[in-house]
């Protein structure tokens, strides 16, 4: 029966863990995102499966699966800002934390991703 709750409670951290902002990455909202885009001068990334960004995306943004980034890393700027978006913003955040332990430093998350923006 210990085992069972124990096991049911770190099921439920890793829940929360997924869901927290990556730290020390900045959140932006999707009208700050507006501002960035008229700016023209970070790099976007849209890390949904390819199928969700087939049906619809961001114009200006590239598509890289929160699943594939290590494999395309080469395709990523360490030396320009980076805007990370998804659906709810949980995968984007997830991928936040994986690029900055690939070495990625100057990254913007999406706060509520897609759902927010209008």
């Amino acid at each position: 029966m210990l085992l069972k709750i124990g096991l049911v409670v770190l099921f439920i951290g890793l829940i929360i863990y997924r869901m927290m902002p990556a730290r020390g990455v900045p959140q932006i909202t999707t009208e700050e995102l507006e501002k960035k885009l008229e700016q023209n001068n970070s790099q976007l990334l849209d890390v949904r499966s390819p199928r969700e960004f087939k049906a619809y995306h961001i114009k200006g943004f590239m598509n890289i699966p929160v699943g594939s980034l290590r494999r395309n890393l080469d395709k990523l700027d360490k030396n320009k800002e980076l805007i990370v978006i998804c659906h709810t913003g949980v995968r984007s955040s997830d991928a936040c934390k994986r690029l900055k332990r690939y070495g990625y430093t100057n990254l913007l998350n999406v706060k509520g991703g897609l759902t927010k923006w209008v």
